[in-house]
């Protein structure tokens, strides 16, 4: 179901309609917006679990609306890289754009298994 809410927008819903409305608007301040969206739905997770009232519809709902956000940032960034790179420059930045953009999707789940390492040691420590 966390798939689902990640990918939906993304790709069926806003991917093709969030590109063209991206080429009418200013890319900075979407670019800009996405990222506040993207902080502020980091910020309420952090808040809800530590008040211990997180739950999964809460991640179901934060979830869609960081996709529903990236649906319109990725176009903007890649139009934006293209204006502010040097024409000779575009091949290498694309490919180091595309790197980066998924780079935490082979990197995340090594952190978080060394970091359920590290609190199960800490635990075990205490025990």
């Amino acid at each position: 179901m966390l798939t689902l809410c990640t990918f939906l927008p993304t790709i069926f819903i806003l991917r093709f309609l969030a590109g063209s409305l991206v080429d009418r608007w200013d890319k900075k301040r979407v670019m800009l917006l996405s990222d506040l969206y993207a902080a502020l739905g980091t910020a309420a997770v952090f808040v809800l679990f530590s008040c211990e009232k997180l739950e999964i519809g809460h991640i179901y709902f934060i979830n869609f609306l960081l996709s529903f956000m990236n649906a319109f940032q990725v176009p903007a960034s890649f139009v934006a890289t293209s204006l502010l790179v040097p024409r000779e420059a575009i091949t290498r930045a694309g490919g180091l754009q595309g790197i980066s953009g998924r780079g935490h999707i082979h990197s995340g789940p090594g952190a978080g298994q060394q970091s359920a390492r590290v609190r199960r040691d800490a635990a075990g420590a205490d025990l």
